[in-house]
This record gives structure tokens, sequence and C-alpha cells, in this order.
């Protein structure tokens, strides 16, 4: 077996790890592709965020949101980590 594929199975091994073995991996999938495309939006669109004080608040909540709404649910129904 070569490096390179050696590689790609850990790679691979260690994805199938950490979606496979969660209940909620679905939700952990789309919260990183959410976050993914957000970061590439505020890349690309930077200077407009930066000048609107109002879209930059709302870039701020939406990266934060989805954490801080799970620790408030987990907090409210006794199931937390």
């Amino acid at each position: 077996m070569t490096e390179p594929e050696r590689r790609k199975q850990v790679v691979r091994r260690r994805i199938n790890e950490a979606f496979a073995q969660a209940p909620d991996a679905e939700a952990k999938l789309f919260a990183i592709a959410f976050k993914g495309l957000m970061l590439w939006v505020f890349i690309n669109k930077i200077e407009d965020i930066l000048h609107d004080w109002t879209l930059l608040l709302v870039f701020i909540f939406t990266f934060l949101a989805p954490d801080m709404l799970k620790k408030i649910l987990a907090a409210k129904t006794g199931t937390g980590k």
C-alpha cells in the first residue's frame, strides 16, 4: 500500500467515526457546510459587510446562533454534556 492510499484511508476513517457514531450526524454536517458557506460569503463581500454594522451583526449572530441554540436546548432539556 502506498503512502497516499494510507492517507486516504486515515482521512476516510476519521470522517466515518465523526459522523457515523453521532446521533446528530446530519445536523453536524449541515452546520459545517453552513459555516463554510458563510465564511466564503464573508471573505468575498468583506468590504460591504464591514461598512454596514447591522450586516456585520447578522453575520456574527449566524455564526454563533447554532452553537448557542444547541447549548440552550441542552440546558433546558437536561441532556447537555
